[in-house]
C-alpha cells in the first residue's frame, strides 16, 4: 500500500485509519484525537439528554496510581471510561495485557471506594447507546432513592 498523508488517513473511517498505520507514530495520534473527539462527543451528548454535568478527567487523591477517568457524576459515584481505538491489531492500550491489568487494578480501586464504572467504546459512543446507558442509571439510580432504598452520598 502507497504511503498515506496524515490528512488523508483522518479522512478514512477510525477502523480503516487504525489498521494502516497501527505502528507508527501517526497512529498513536490519531487515536488520541479520535479517543479526544469520542470523549467531547459523549459530553456534548450527557448535555443534550439534559443529564447532570460530569466532572471530566477525575481522579482519587488516594489512588498509589495517577489513575483518571474519563467522566464522574459525583452525585451518583458513577464514573464513565470511553476507550477509544480498542480495534487496533495488535492490541495496544486498553486491549494489551498490560493494558487491560492496569485497567482492572483502576475499576477495583474505584469499587473499593464504592463506585460505580462503565465502559464503553467507539461504537456505542457514536450511536449514542453510552448516553442513553447512563441515563437509565441515573433514571433508576434516582427511582431506588426516591424510595429509600438507595441512598445518594452526600
Amino acid at each position: 500500500m502507497p504511503r498515506m498523508t496524515a490528512q488523508q488517513i483522518k479522512g478514512l473511517p477510525i477502523d480503516t485509519r487504525v489498521s494502516i498505520v497501527e505502528r507508527t507514530a501517526t497512529a498513536k495520534t490519531l487515536i488520541k484525537e479520535a479517543t479526544e473527539s469520542l470523549e467531547d462527543q459523549f459530553a456534548e451528548h450527557v448535555a443534550r439528554y439534559g443529564l447532570p454535568e460530569p466532572v471530566r478527567q477525575f481522579k482519587f487523591d488516594d489512588t498509589p496510581v495517577d489513575w483518571r477517568w474519563d467522566f464522574a457524576f459525583e452525585k451518583y459515584k458513577l464514573l464513565v471510561e470511553i476507550n477509544g481505538g480498542i480495534y487496533q491489531n495488535p492490541p495496544t492500550g486498553h486491549r494489551s495485557v498490560r493494558g487491560l491489568v492496569r485497567d482492572y487494578a483502576k475499576l477495583n480501586a474505584a469499587t473499593a471506594r464504592g463506585w460505580w464504572s462503565m465502559t464503553f467504546e467507539t461504537k456505542a459512543v457514536e450511536s449514542g447507546e453510552a448516553v442513553r446507558t447512563v441515563q437509565e442509571f441515573i433514571f433508576e439510580f434516582d427511582k431506588l432513592a426516591a424510595a429509600g432504598v438507595l441512598s445518594q452520598p452526600a
